[in-house]
């Protein structure tokens, strides 16, 4: 599930496209580079976020454990016009 792009289909966020950045039992943690930063991740439960692709070149960052920056997120996310 990291990497992926998903879309909020609830709350107050409702249509705003993020990455997964960390998953754990009930929830899932996402940063979109803008509004949630990776210092303050959106905590979210899985029935609230469609999967709409795959963020394949941070998927490689965050799996081996290499440094990603707010920027790169957000410049992925603008750039594939998600």
């Amino acid at each position: 599930m990291i990497g992926n792009i998903v879309q909020s289909k609830a709350g107050r966020d409702k249509g705003r496209n993020y990455i997964v950045i960390k998953a754990e039992k009930e929830f899932i943690f996402l940063a979109d580079g803008d509004v949630r930063k990776l210092d303050n991740l959106k905590r979210k439960k899985p029935k609230h976020i469609t999967v709409t692709g795959k963020a394949e070149i941070l998927v490689e960052k965050l799996t081996a454990g290499r440094i990603i920056y707010d920027a790169e997120i957000k410049k992925y996310l603008r750039g594939n016009n998600v």
